[in-house]
């Protein structure tokens, strides 16, 4: 899809193609799709950040030593957490790495 900012008729074309793209496969989302977005302000809801020591209490700590190879399931099979650098849950996450809360309903 690609990242434009929207400065001449070509990228204005081609945001309007990527928008209905993005549509497409979600078309429930509201908002900014996130490739239209300021980088730089972290404003947006599902945006990633880094991980504090109160999110990781809260979201990650019940994980540590229940993973395998970075990845966590519940007793039904869903997903709780993956860590694509294959990391087990450890406190020394805090401040080094960035997380996306993903919530996802079918």
């Amino acid at each position: 899809m690609g990242w434009t900012n929207n400065t001449d008729k070509k990228e204005e074309s081609q945001k309007k193609k990527s928008y209905a793209l993005f549509k497409k496969y979600f078309p429930k989302f509201k908002g900014i799709p996130p490739i239209y977005r300021n980088q730089y302000l972290g404003k947006h809801n599902d945006d990633a950040i880094i991980l504090t020591k109160k999110i990781y209490d809260v979201l990650l700590k019940n994980y540590e030593d229940k993973s395998e190879w970075g990845v966590v399931k519940d007793e039904d099979g869903i997903l709780r957490f993956v860590d694509l650098e294959e990391d087990e849950p450890e406190p020394s996450f805090v401040d080094n790495k960035w997380i996306v809360v993903v919530d996802y309903h079918w």
